[in-house]
């Protein structure tokens, strides 16, 4: 089984849901939800109840990744007759019931190993919501075995305000 590292798993680990009483500390940038007594000062904050989140569903962390867009569509780089593109989708709508796949001219930069040598590629961007711990080792499973797939190094991958590269799993 797939272990989280250990700023993953504070990261994901969500508190209980609001309950009757609970409130919601809340400005422009932040929303802070909890027990009353524990909610915790932030600039101009104000009381909302939790009758005004009646319109909201909360879906958890946001996850976002980067692939390279020249293997993204070629089924050499996918499995069972499939393009990587067609298996991000299926896994996600199966598995996460939506993501957002963004193609455009994103570029990436960075240095190889010794610092020296820059490599350049165009990437397409993958933006999914999940939550909890099931969740996350599922994701970044799924993650690292389509890395291996693109005969990729590592996949750059963000959730929340944290950064990792996932590497490539051992295929079977």
């Amino acid at each position: 089984m797939l272990g989280l590292p250990h700023d993953l798993r504070n990261l994901l680990r969500g508190g209980p849901g609001l309950e009757s009483g609970d409130v919601s500390f809340c400005n422009e940038f932040h929303c802070i939800e909890g027990p009353a007594d524990h909610a915790i000062s932030i600039m101009k904050r104000r009381k909302v109840r939790h009758s005004d989140y009646d319109l909201l569903i909360p879906l958890g962390r946001i996850a976002v990744f980067y692939v390279p867009a020249e293997k993204m569509d070629d089924p050499q780089f996918g499995l069972d007759g499939l393009t990587p593109t067609q298996m991000f989708d299926q896994f996600f709508l199966q598995k996460f019931g939506g993501l957002t796949h963004e193609e455009s001219h994103i570029r990436g930069k960075w240095t190889g190993p010794d610092g020296q040598k820059v490599f350049t590629d165009s990437h397409q961007r993958y933006e999914v919501s999940f939550s909890g711990k099931k969740k996350a080792r599922e994701f970044l499973r799924f993650l690292s075995e389509m890395c291996a797939r693109l005969r990729e190094d590592s996949i750059y991958l963000t959730i929340g305000t944290r950064s990792w590269l996932v590497k490539p799993a051992q295929l079977r």
